[in-house]
């Protein structure tokens, strides 16, 4: 049977102590039929490039172009860089999916951080069982853990559990046998290189 994977990471923080003026919550979703072609592809790219092809891509890192990256600083490298990594990640296989919070409007709303964090991982569990879960997939869910968040992560998940999403005609029952697992994942999960 196929699995539909979304893997989540967030850009900026929840908190309004936080410079980042929006939270943004972030999910690619892959069918586990395509991991080892998208893993080659990536690695071959990496390799291109960086002569590494264990280098974890971290957009701070990449944009910053400094140490590892520091061969984007070149024009020329980095729009084809951009380029290639685009083509990679643009295939009818992958999907993005993205709840973005801009934190101002949040706080006009009353909501505090804790608000933040559960409606963005309702909403981007909720799309992504109505859009690509279905009889014929089940589902994954991956996080790159963060001790403060995965709480609400997991609640999300529980409460699709519990109640599904009636609106869809989706029960909870439905919902546990879409998803069969949640990761939470660390850097010590990645073999080397940081």
């Amino acid at each position: 049977m196929a699995y539909k994977i979304i893997a989540l990471d967030e850009t900026g923080k929840a908190s309004f102590n936080h410079l980042s003026p929006f939270f943004v919550l972030s999910g690619v979703v892959v069918s586990s039929d395509y991991l080892v072609r998208l893993d080659n592809s990536m690695r071959r790219l990496k390799r291109r490039y960086f002569n590494d092809e264990e280098i974890v891509f971290h957009c701070r890192d990449i944009l910053r172009r400094k140490g590892r990256f520091s061969v984007l600083r070149d024009d020329k490298i980095d729009q084809q860089f951009w380029a290639d990594y685009i083509t990679n990640l643009n295939p009818s296989e992958i999907s993005v999916a993205v709840v973005i919070a801009d934190k101002s409007k949040a706080k006009a709303l009353g909501w505090n951080d804790i608000a933040i964090l559960r409606r963005s991982y309702n909403k981007i569990l909720e799309e992504f069982t109505k859009k690509h879960l279905s009889g014929n997939h089940k589902g994954k869910i991956i996080a790159e853990s963060d001790p403060y968040q995965d709480k609400y992560l997991l609640e999300a998940h529980n409460r699709l559990q519990t109640l599904g999403i009636p609106s869809e005609g989706i029960t909870g029952s439905n919902y546990r046998s879409f998803v069969t697992s949640v990761s939470l994942v660390n850097k010590a999960n990645r073999q080397k290189n940081e």
